[in-house]
């Protein structure tokens, strides 16, 4: 069953606005390019429920990130993403997210330097096997259950890491010393395209990269064989010195790669969820502003780390956040368990 029995295409309602003209129309309303929000402004031209497909861009043929995100409310499209919306009779939204995240379009993908989903591919694409909306149905009440599971984990943990934030601004007391002369930084490693896959196996592990820490659920992932000097547990802090330099995040298991380091603590004295409030610090995080450079990809995280400030706290702040890092940790990786049990699901069930 081809793509255009199951959608209506409005493509021709979308809208390109320059970056200088968005700036004079700030507002609430998202602003979408091929993957995802790039801006707010304040006026829409679709309101409803939308599918929105990427029709040019690497990621097309990387699949770094889905191809397709729905949308729902009030927003405005560019003209680098096509707009879907379901005949429902045929199909259900969340049904034919997953189903077109899931399946191979690289036929349907022109170019090169410029992979293009153009608007006649795009209509080309055809579905076999389609269920029924009772079945679908039926498979999105299986899976859709962990993805709640999953925005709650989530929700907590920004509260949890908006508590760290408040703390750490409402409660430093800086020193003299630098964060280096507490907590070791361990640098990364590289492994080659040839030696990582997309399919987990037996006794491979994540490939944890920049574009990993963080809490996008959607993120295609690499895995690796493991390599027990590379490796982090859950508990730890990987902290980003390339790409997003400054970028902090825990509770991934896998081996990290060299763009990131992982934060160890040079005593017993010292716990993890002080090394996390220093980063989390303003001053700190301007540093890493001032020694970032590039554009495309930036840099500077190494260069930052030597001059990372090291802030004091007195024993009940310490008890207080080792408490609130333990739940953190924990949240995340469950976190991280449940969107796994999501993905082999959509893998088995969507057909």
């Amino acid at each position: 069953m081809k793509i255009t029995e199951l959608v209506n295409i409005h493509d021709y309602t979308r809208k390109p606005i320059s970056k200088r003209k968005r700036s004079n129309l700030k507002g609430i309303y998202p602003y979408y390019g091929a993957q995802g929000i790039i801006d707010y402004i304040n006026k829409y031209i679709f309101d409803g429920e939308y599918i929105l497909i990427a029709e040019d861009g690497n990621n097309l043929i990387s699949l770094n990130m889905p191809i397709a995100i729905l949308v729902k409310g009030k927003f405005w499209v560019n003209n680098h993403a096509h707009v879907v919306s379901v005949k429902k009779e045929r199909i259900k939204p969340k049904y034919l997210l997953w189903l077109i995240n899931k399946i191979n379009l690289r036929e349907f993908i022109t170019g090169s330097a410029q992979p293009k989903l153009n608007l006649t591919n795009l209509s080309n694409i055809t579905f076999k096997n389609l269920p029924n909306i009772k079945k679908q149905q039926r498979i999105i009440d299986i899976i859709e259950p962990f993805e709640k599971l999953a925005e709650i984990y989530e929700k907590l943990i920004k509260l949890i890491n908006n508590l760290f934030s408040l703390i750490t601004k409402l409660y430093s007391l800086q020193t003299k010393e630098k964060l280096l002369s507490y907590f070791n930084f361990i640098k990364g490693t590289e492994i080659s395209s040839s030696k990582r896959t997309k399919n987990i196996e037996n006794k491979l592990v994540k490939y944890i990269r920049v574009g990993d820490l963080t809490f996008n659920s959607e993120r295609q992932s690499l895995y690796c064989t493991k390599d027990n000097n590379f490796f982090c547990d859950y508990q730890d802090i990987l902290l980003a010195t390339d790409g997003d330099p400054g970028r902090i995040m825990t509770g991934l298991n896998g081996v990290f790669s060299s763009s990131i380091r992982k934060v160890i603590p040079k005593t017993t004295n010292q716990h993890l969820s002080i090394a996390l409030l220093n980063l989390l610090n303003p001053i700190n995080k301007e540093i890493f502003n001032a020694y970032t450079t590039g554009t495309t990809i930036k840099h500077g995280g190494n260069n930052a780390i030597k001059k990372l400030k090291y802030f004091e706290y007195d024993k009940h702040i310490k008890i207080l956040v080792k408490s609130l890092y333990e739940n953190l940790t924990t949240l995340q990786n469950n976190l991280t368990k449940v969107i796994f049990i999501k993905k082999l699901l959509i893998n088995k069930l969507i057909e």
